[in-house]
């Protein structure tokens, strides 16, 4: 994605597990170092998010070295009275899915507050 890009999540090798409550998605989890596997907070990620116009990059690299991205141009996130909504993304553009359009609008979930709609 070049520079000037802010890394929120950050997934390797599998070592830091990503099945936590809503307190650790709300306050971010794991070692933020560059080979370390973290994610930011959602209060961290709707305070980035809260003034102006973000991008948002996923790139995805499989282990074979295939690299996968979906960019989209308006990414907003809402706070936690919200239940951190996923407000918009904006346009798409990339070669992997728009597999985050489904949950648009969507507040997030964990394994103690089941907040979406989606049956599972």
């Amino acid at each position: 994605a070049g520079a000037g890009w802010i890394v929120v999540q950050q997934r390797l090798s599998g070592v830091q597990h990503f099945y936590h409550n809503w307190a650790t998605y709300r306050s971010g989890f794991g070692d933020v170092s560059a080979e370390g596997e973290f994610f930011i907070g959602l209060e961290k990620l709707h305070l980035l998010l809260a003034r102006g116009q973000h991008e948002l990059y996923v790139w995805m690299q499989h282990v074979d070295g295939t690299v996968r991205y979906a960019h989209y141009d308006n990414f907003s996130v809402g706070d936690e009275q919200s239940g951190y909504q996923l407000h918009t993304l904006g346009q798409y553009s990339g070669n992997s899915s728009d597999a985050l359009r489904r949950n648009e609008r969507m507040k997030f979930t964990t394994l103690d507050r089941d907040n979406d709609k989606h049956s599972t």
